[in-house]
């Protein structure tokens, strides 16, 4: 029995090792802003495809180890968002001097993470990571992916799901 064009499986990788700490802060609307402070953060993939001739969708383990090389350079690191509309940030070789209205931080540059998002909401870094890790199975997996999705968590209780469909080209 052919189950390869059957409707879709979908798997979910959710493993202790796509646990990461790091610091953030959010901005938020008419110019507010947390104060730096940190999560024990976790990621956590699903993925709908169609069975391929193996009788499954895509290897738990390639998925698990993509998003693990995705998170790790975040462990341990600030998060600074350079996307965002209001912020300035200087960089010398040892430092980042960031400034968003009457806020200022000095950080040293070993201890951060630039990150393409306008904002490190659990929102945003649920699609970047979504997009991230779409792309890397684009590379490394001929599998057919309906769509996937990226839940990031904050904490316990605190999460997004960003859920992106591959484009044909």
């Amino acid at each position: 029995m052919d189950r390869s064009n059957s409707q879709p499986y979908i798997i979910r990788v959710d493993t202790p090792r796509l646990t990461f700490a790091a610091a953030h802060f959010i901005t938020f609307e008419g110019g507010g802003c947390e104060p730096i402070h940190g999560h024990d953060f976790r990621v956590v993939a699903e993925l709908a495809a169609r069975l391929g001739p193996a009788e499954y969708t895509v290897d738990f383990t390639l998925v698990e180890k993509l998003l693990a090389e995705l998170i790790a350079p975040l462990d341990h690191h600030v998060l600074l968002p350079v996307e965002h509309p209001l912020m300035e940030m200087e960089v010398d070789e040892s430092a980042y001097d960031i400034r968003l209205g009457a806020r200022r931080w000095l950080l040293p540059a070993e201890d951060c993470v630039l990150v393409p998002v306008a904002n490190t909401t659990a929102e945003a870094m649920a699609r970047f990571l979504g997009e991230q890790l779409l792309a890397a199975l684009g590379r490394h997996s001929d599998a057919k992916l309906e769509w996937l999705a990226v839940e990031y968590h904050e904490g316990p209780g605190y999460s997004a799901r960003y859920r992106i469909e591959p484009t044909s080209d």
